[in-house]
């Protein structure tokens, strides 16, 4: 959309997660670029094994952001309470249970298939990072 318009040079402040820098910054350099490719490429880097787990995981949040709304009609009913207080929609509509237990399976799994310590070492980061389960 930037380079459509174009933009170019942005001041960015507070990119959220080591995912979303990755992919901001090449786009910055090329705006060209295809952002699935980019994802691809980012968690080929980090991880030996297909980066499935971490890169589901990662799709999995990235279609849950609170910034989309559920339905219409849920962000009409709730769009005053989005931030600061968005506890009901994290929880009653972002964080259930059945998509909670599908994020710390899909972070298991990938620490089990983790190889060696620098792949342990990346899928911890990742865990910890504002993507993870306790980010």
């Amino acid at each position: 959309m930037f380079a459509g318009d174009g933009i170019r040079g942005a001041f960015i402040e507070g990119v959220s997660d080591q995912v979303d820098t990755y992919v901001t910054m090449k786009l910055l350099d090329d705006p060209s670029l295809d952002v699935d490719a980019l994802l691809e490429e980012f968690f080929t880097l980090i991880m030996e094994r297909p980066p499935d787990r971490l890169k589901q995981f990662y799709l999995c949040v990235e279609e849950t952001s609170p910034i989309r709304p559920i339905t219409q009609r849920t962000f009409r009913r709730t769009a005053r309470r989005i931030l600061p207080d968005g506890e009901e929609i994290a929880w009653e509509y972002l964080g259930t249970e059945e998509r909670m237990a599908k994020l710390g399976k899909l972070m298991d799994e990938a620490a089990q298939l983790a190889a060696g310590d620098v792949e342990k070492q990346r899928v911890d980061l990742f865990r910890k990072s504002d993507l993870g389960p306790h980010g």
